[in-house]
């Protein structure tokens, strides 16, 4: 319905598809409606970031104050904190991906380090016990 940096408004019509046996809305549909508002703004400001981010629930919270028994309006005004998330969430990218990748380097010489100073023990024993 309306769309805005700041705030996303959507209208999901009550109808034979979206009510249940009660004539309320199904639980599912109201869950949509509250993940398509926040997610549809995260989604605009992900793509327009151009960085490789995606989105996955960590908690999901309702609080039924009546039941749904007409159209219902799902308004986020989370915008500018969202576009933020993302701003940040780009930033720690830019640090983190030539991290890890330098943390893998770091792991595979440790890794031939130690199998060359096994090798080095292993000839010196042998060394050892031919002496004696």
């Amino acid at each position: 319905m309306s769309i805005s940096d700041s705030k996303l408004e959507i209208k999901i019509k009550l109808n034979r598809r979206t009510k249940n046996h009660l004539n309320s809305m199904y639980f599912g549909v109201l869950a949509v409606g509250a993940d398509v508002t926040g997610g549809f703004l995260a989604m605009n400001y992900i793509q327009a970031s151009k960085s490789k981010i995606n989105l996955i629930f960590k908690d999901f919270h309702a609080d039924f104050l009546k039941r749904a028994e007409d159209d219902v309006h799902f308004v986020c005004e989370d915008g500018i904190a969202i576009q933020n998330l993302v701003i940040l969430i780009k930033r720690i990218m830019i640090i983190a991906v030539p991290l890890v990748v330098l943390l893998t380097v770091v792991v595979v010489v440790m890794m031939i380090v130690i199998v060359l100073l096994i090798v080095l023990v292993i000839v010196l024993l042998e060394d050892f016990q031919q002496v004696h």
